[in-house]
């Protein structure tokens, strides 16, 4: 009998308390782990505690470690680099061509058909 499938996690990362826990509460409800932090330096703590994360939704503009220093330190980490992310952003931003972005506030149909394409529930 195979095992049953463990749900996939994903880190939210935003300075907004209320978007944090919104997001955590609706991921839950589709089957996912959800981890939240309040800017990238705790961001990067959870993702260095965790080998199951599977997709990493950042705000862009945050304070201590902006989305975009987030997206840095995970690029030059080989244990991080492979793990996709998303920026969500109010403020308009170039971005690397490999980096969705989700403009706030944010369609939650792309977002959960986003995660998708990276986790399995």
């Amino acid at each position: 009998m195979p095992e049953p499938a463990v749900p996939a996690c994903v880190v939210i990362v935003d300075d907004e308390s209320d978007i944090r826990e919104l997001l955590r509460e609706l991921l839950e409800r589709r089957g996912y782990t959800v981890r939240t932090a309040a800017n990238g330096r705790e961001a990067l703590a959870v993702l260095h505690s965790r080998s199951d994360v599977r997709f990493v939704l950042t705000d862009l503009v945050m304070p201590e470690v902006d989305g975009l220093g987030l997206l840095e330190s995970m690029s030059s980490d080989p244990k991080l680099c492979g793990v996709p992310v998303c920026m969500s952003t109010a403020t308009p931003v170039e971005l690397p061509p490999h980096v969705p972005c989700l403009p706030k506030p944010i369609d939650l149909e792309k977002l959960y058909a986003l995660i998708a394409r990276h986790c399995v529930t």
